[in-house]
């Protein structure tokens, strides 16, 4: 919530950039009742300049940067000039490694207050202004040196700067992600400050007497970060390969499964679009008996050590001296780091048991106590 003191400071800020002639411009519109619409025309924002489309499409290699990460979190990249403001938006996202879960923005400029292209999502909520999807890269970039600005999520505030490192003589035929630096900090862990206690916590070993707030627990953080999430892993393929992913042409669906999937992206949500262009990606292939008996195996060991039944701990998880056995027999303890004596923190297994209740292999027969129980094949 604004503040008087907010107020004031922001006042502060604007007569200081005022020059000698608006202020003569305010003191005579104030003299004629004319106060409100010189105040309105001082604090509009203006529209973003757009050059116009160039006759021959180029690329640029840019980099991309995390603004205020320490160490620095960048990604490089070679863009085709042709692309559009929101087909931008979908590679950073999948560039950087965010989940396209919040409102986001392109600026022409640093200050927040800059010229800003607006959204679908800003027409649908009654905003006027230059539309990103109009707007090509190279309409607003053209040398060496050139910036724009991209805010993502509102709240937690992660501005970014896209800066041309080079001019392409020819447009790249595929996006690709040259080199880069540290993993992208989780979503919603409330920004910059948030994202460095994680940070700091995780590289420390994640310390169970020093865990960062606002968690209650070892068990409730590691369970709320992404799944083998180091702030200081990057590799430049597997981002090539997630960009690849994102901007893939949509997979032909049935028209319901289309209409939810246009529904969710205009609601910022991508995982269906995701999903179904991985699943276009990995081709189906014929798995043979050896290979299926290999998949098969760590199921087996799980229902012969669970039996007719095992008791679950009063937390729900399998009991630690199933769990040692099911990491012997399976093989995990040959390269798990850590004792494997607890089903919640050690994440293979508990996959595992997860997966095998969605395939119906196992039930929950609840109860004091719970257990666990082994379901037999449907006849």
């Amino acid at each position: 919530m604004a503040t008087a003191d907010d107020a004031r400071q922001r006042a502060e800020q604007l007569m200081a950039a005022v020059t000698p002639h608006q202020k003569q411009a305010m003191v005579d519109a104030i003299r004629a009742d004319g106060a409100t619409a010189w105040l309105d025309d001082m604090l509009r924002t203006p529209e973003p300049v757009v050059g116009a489309a160039p006759a021959r499409t180029r690329g640029f290699r840019v980099r991309l940067d995390l603004i205020g990460a320490t160490p620095p979190v960048w990604r490089r990249l070679e863009l085709p000039g042709d692309l559009t403001l929101d087909r931008v938006h979908v590679v950073i996202q999948a560039a950087m490694g965010w989940l396209d879960g919040h409102l986001h923005r392109f600026r022409t400029g640093s200050d927040p207050r800059s010229p800003h292209f607006v959204t679908a999502f800003d027409v649908e909520d009654g905003d006027d202004g230059v539309l990103e999807s109009t707007v090509r890269l190279d309409q607003l970039l053209t040398g060496t040196g050139d910036r724009i600005w991209y805010e993502y999520d509102f709240g937690d505030g992660w501005d970014h700067v896209l800066a041309v490192e080079a001019v392409l003589d020819e447009p790249p035929t595929e996006i690709r992600c040259t080199a880069g630096r540290m993993a992208c900090p989780p979503e919603d862990c409330g920004g910059m400050w948030g994202y460095a206690e994680l940070a700091a916590w995780v590289r420390g070993g994640c310390d169970p007497s020093s865990v960062p707030p606002p968690f209650d627990n070892v068990e409730h953080a590691r369970g709320w970060l992404p799944l083998d999430w180091h702030p200081d892993r990057f590799d430049p393929a597997d981002t090539t390969a997630a960009v690849a992913a994102a901007t893939a042409a949509p997979v032909p669906v049935a028209e319901e499964l289309a209409a939810l999937r246009a529904h969710l992206e205009r609601h910022g949500n991508p995982t269906l679009t995701q999903l179904l262009a991985l699943s276009a990606a990995h081709p189906v292939v014929e798995v043979g008996e050896a290979d299926a008996a290999h998949l098969l195996e760590p199921y087996l060991e799980l229902l012969d050590l669970i039996g007719d039944g095992a008791r679950l701990t009063s937390a729900g998880y399998l009991p630690p001296t199933l769990v040692e056995h099911l990491a012997d027999r399976t093989g995990l303890t040959r390269w798990w780091i850590g004792t494997a004596n607890r089903e919640d923190l050690t994440w293979p297994l508990a996959q595992l048991r997860i997966s095998a209740r969605a395939l119906g292999l196992l039930r929950v027969r609840h109860g004091p106590p719970d257990t666990d129980h082994a379901r037999p094949p449907t006849p």
